[in-house]
């Protein structure tokens, strides 16, 4: 009887560590899928921002400071999220925050190329959908930069 009660309470005492150990686990996974979705909206707000700097340089006005302050406390905080969790594509995010060999449009473009590639991780749906809404929007004022440009005679 003795060597029952000290299996049971061995097993008990068995399972309760792996169910705790199968816990954290899950609860740290969740954490950083959580993590990783707040990358991916911080992301998709810097994608925004740098719109309006592609749209300033195309347009040849000068970029809006309150966006150019706000892109830079952006790229901090994604690079201080980045460091939490372990992400296949950090290499690429952290190229396209700091690497200064980018212009604002060629940041914007690897911008867009990485969400579409994190995007299909997280919601391809809505990802599609936002993507074909920017293209419009950039190729609409591709057209009103080309409008508005006097003709040379």
């Amino acid at each position: 009887m003795k060597e029952i009660i000290i299996t049971a309470f061995v097993s008990a005492l068995f399972s309760a560590y792996i169910t705790a150990k199968v816990q954290r686990y899950f609860d740290k996974k969740r954490e950083q899928e959580k993590i990783f979705f707040d990358v991916y909206m911080k992301l998709m707000e810097l994608e925004g921002y740098y719109f309006w700097l592609v749209s300033a340089e195309m347009r040849e006005i000068e970029e809006p400071k309150d966006i150019t302050r706000k892109v830079w406390r952006l790229k901090w905080e994604i690079a201080d999220m980045v460091r939490q969790i372990e992400v296949e594509e950090l290499k690429d995010i952290l190229e396209i925050l700091f690497l200064e060999k980018f212009s604002h449009s060629q940041r914007y473009q690897k911008l867009t190329t990485l969400i579409d590639k994190i995007g299909h991780k997280i919601n391809p749906k809505y990802k599609r959908i936002m993507s074909k809404i920017s293209k419009e929007n950039l190729e609409s004022i591709k057209l009103e930069s080309m409008r508005s440009r006097p003709t040379k005679k």
